[in-house]
């Protein structure tokens, strides 16, 4: 679960970074990056709430939506296209991560069982581990291995977190069954 924030929080932290190790911008603009994310991101919050969607479809086309735009990123980093990543990333990933926090807590009620406070407890204990834990890391891997890393980061992050969820999914149907 903590891989999810760290998609938001680091992305959005790293981005003004990779803008300027890129040469697509310069210090004192690369923040426009990060706004850019995080006026998806807010915008959208709202706007996800209102599709006549189940949260389980929901999550669904999020984490297909996320596995795709990260490899889109990694094609446009591949392409040397920096100016167009910078640009469409923060949209996109913004637009995608907006809704992942709310859908979470919300999952496991979709699916027939009921929402309790510890087990929403355990789930922001994981967010803000992921925040936490993973963020510092990313950046760490910019300074290693180069400005490129986040993409790749966040690449395998997405691939992670989908086969989790897709695991995620096959647990709550065999609880079903059970029951």
């Amino acid at each position: 679960m903590f891989l999810l924030p760290a998609q938001e929080a680091g992305f959005a932290g790293w981005i003004p970074t990779y803008a300027i190790k890129a040469g697509v911008s310069s210090a004192s603009e690369s923040a426009v990056y990060s706004s850019l994310f995080w006026s998806t991101n807010s915008a959208f919050r709202i706007i996800w709430v209102f599709l006549p969607l189940s949260a389980t479809n929901k999550m669904k086309i999020v984490f297909l939506g996320l596995l795709t735009i990260s490899t889109l990123l990694t094609l446009l980093q591949h392409l040397e296209l920096y100016q167009l990543l910078c640009i469409t990333g923060p949209l996109l990933l913004g637009i995608m991560t907006s809704v992942l926090y709310g859908l979470c807590l919300t999952l496991s009620i979709d699916n027939g069982f009921s929402s309790t406070t510890s087990n929403n407890a355990n789930f922001v204990l994981a967010n803000c581990i992921g925040e936490t834990l993973l963020t510092g890391p990313m950046g760490y891997s910019m300074k290693i291995f180069g400005f490129q890393s986040l993409i790749v980061i966040i690449l395998v992050s997405c691939i992670a977190s989908n086969l989790s969820f897709h695991h995620a999914l096959k647990s709550l149907d065999t609880d079903k069954q059970e029951q």
